[in-house]
């Protein structure tokens, strides 16, 4: 069976994000992000622990404060230790006292010509201003009809068709979505995300990533009773 390089699929807090490519010898690196729907998003960063497993990763909030802008929250934590250094936090370098990015679209995002000719595509020194360089520069409000959609924009198209069906959702229930009245059921342990290499499906390299909240609190009480 051919394998994808992209899928997507619905999940009872939003969307799961898989992205595979060819690692050799019948392996795959499989990266696996999560929409939490509807303002966060879950994504692999980080190092791996001592027994291989990933160290933490970060969940970014994205908080609309108008008709064109949101503040963006990042949230980031390591499972082996509580204590926060230096090097956790930085971004604190190219984040200004304002909370504001310094390099930014006023200054061409700090663009520089020699670093682009010597050293990377961007002239930007690092991802954060090449994403914003990049979705900033289309401008506050886009035609999306214009828009000529690639393979790797998959996720955006399911991420886009989920907010408008559950915006119709809401409209004829009155019923917002994923609001978990019941703390019993506020369990997002297969909300994670993460990243690795291997040669089985990833469904059964990691499958406590497709249960749902019931099935994972099923498990709990079948262990907690033996």
């Amino acid at each position: 069976m051919a394998r994808r390089p992209y899928e997507t699929e619905e999940t009872d807090f939003g969307l799961r994000l898989v992205a595979s490519r060819d690692a050799g010898e019948g392996k795959r690196y499989v990266r696996v992000s999560a929409y939490l729907f509807p303002l966060a998003v879950a994504v692999p960063v980080g190092t791996r622990d001592a027994s291989g497993r990933l160290d933490g990763f970060e969940v970014h909030t994205y908080v609309p404060i108008d008709d064109t802008h949101s503040w963006r929250f990042d949230f980031g934590f390591k499972r082996s230790r509580v204590v926060v250094t230096e090097k956790d936090v930085h971004r604190r370098l190219v984040i200004g006292p304002n909370y504001r990015r310094i390099p930014n679209a006023e200054n061409h995002y700090l663009q520089d010509r020699e670093m682009q000719r010597t050293k990377n595509f961007t002239g930007m020194v690092d991802f954060l201003s090449h994403d914003s360089c990049a979705t900033e520069s289309m401008g506050a409000l886009y035609d999306r009809s214009a828009e000529h959609l690639g393979l790797s924009d998959k996720a955006v198209i399911a991420v886009r068709r989920l907010m408008l069906d559950k915006i119709k959702e809401f409209q004829d229930t009155g019923e917002a979505p994923h609001v978990i009245r019941d703390p019993e059921l506020n369990v997002m342990d297969h909300a994670e995300s993460t990243y690795d290499v291997f040669s089985e499906d990833w469904h059964e390299h990691w499958p406590h990533l497709t249960e749902t909240v019931e099935q994972l609190l099923t498990r709990r009480e079948t262990a907690g009773a033996r």
